[in-house]
């Protein structure tokens, strides 16, 4: 991440983003299976709306952040941001370790003496073999990868494209708006989403179930989605960003939920 910092040419950014944002994001997969066995089926959604308020947490912080610092050094403007990124990636780095290192040593302890281990085996079905094309195409992991390829370009266009259209000169179609003024407006989704994945997601997907809702949301997030490069103003634009951030969101949060089911 600290590299992107001192790019000067567009291919060179290009290959960064490619490698950090996109070869590397692959963790959002384990959040459904790593929610489903620290707290069990029952609150996983309360598991993963803590860490989504948390990720919530970040977007607060790191727009702010890269809006005020951009443009600090002028050789390379978002070397400052960069650093930023990369020190925060090495401290989670080492939080995950330590309570890594915690999760094992209580497992080392809960774990009864036994000199022999009783090993379960479970019988493979013999009309599907066990290969990595037969998975891909066992019900409901086909229907997973479209939605998640569709999730994708959602949250692409929401997180990467809608920042560009907000700095973008007025008489292109844009706000006109400064990194200082953009990193503010994503700020204030990100507060926005604290408040809603620590108390308001938990309630409605408990409550209506979690793919009840998700249909009513991408509903939302295609509604608001159409009608952001329609916003009159700023203040406009920033309630209908907030609120197709949140309902892209409870998409995500409901794919975990299929990942973990169908593992």
């Amino acid at each position: 991440m600290a590299r992107f910092g001192f790019c000067t040419n567009l291919i060179a950014s290009m290959s960064v983003r490619f490698i950090f944002f996109g070869l590397l994001n692959g963790w959002l997969v384990l959040q459904g299976p790593c929610a489903v066995a620290a707290a069990g089926r029952e609150r996983q959604t309360d598991v993963l709306g803590l860490i989504f308020a948390a990720g919530s947490g970040m977007q607060l912080v790191g727009p702010a952040v890269g809006g005020w610092t951009y443009g600090i050094v002028e050789d390379f403007p978002a070397l400052l941001p960069s650093l930023v990124g990369c020190a925060l990636g090495v401290i989670a780095l080492v939080l995950f370790m330590v309570v890594h290192r915690a999760f094992a040593k209580s497992d080392e302890e809960n774990e009864p003496s036994k000199t022999v281990k009783e090993v379960k085996t479970v019988e493979s079905d013999p009309s599907m073999p066990d290969t990595s094309k037969s998975v891909i195409f066992r019900w409901p992991i086909p229907m997973i990868l479209i939605m998640r390829f569709a999730s994708g370009f959602a949250t692409f266009s929401m997180y990467e494209a809608v920042p560009l259209w907000l700095i973008a000169d007025t008489t292109l179609g844009g706000l006109g708006m400064t990194e200082k003024s953009v990193g503010s407006l994503l700020c204030r989704s990100g507060l926005w989403n604290i408040i809603y994945f620590t108390w308001i997601l938990p309630w409605f997907t408990k409550r209506f179930g979690t793919r009840c809702y998700s249909i009513f949301t991408s509903i939302i997030a295609g509604i608001t989605a159409c009608l952001l490069p329609f916003s009159p103003n700023i203040p406009v634009a920033n309630v209908l960003h907030l609120i197709c951030a949140s309902a892209l969101a409870i998409r995500l949060q409901a794919l975990c939920s299929e990942d973990s089911r169908a593992t």
